[in-house]
């Protein structure tokens, strides 16, 4: 993202937009992109020392996360039951 705050912004916007548009179904790339474009963030809160922003993800994208959100909170707990026995095992604190 840096280098689209200064002289490459133009470039920068170009090539984001063309890949887009070359590649409109290709979720990874267009998860990357939206980090990267300074246009799909929104300034949402302000913090002790600046400002909080926030990026605008397309509706399918959205999707994506929820759905993602609901796998993590039912493999969470899971997960860290897992790490922790397996600490225990090894003598290990943590």
């Amino acid at each position: 993202m840096n280098l689209s705050l200064g002289q490459y912004e133009a470039d920068i916007f170009q090539i984001i937009d063309k890949f887009n548009s070359e590649n409109p179904r290709d979720q990874a790339w267009r998860f990357a992109l939206t980090r990267i474009d300074k246009r799909k963030y929104k300034i949402v809160g302000e913090v002790e020392n600046g400002i909080l922003m926030q990026t605008e993800l397309e509706e399918d994208l959205k999707q994506v996360v929820e759905q993602n959100k609901e796998t993590q909170a039912i493999s969470h707990p899971v997960s860290h039951a897992a790490l922790w026995s397996m600490n225990k095992l090894r003598n290990e604190t943590g």
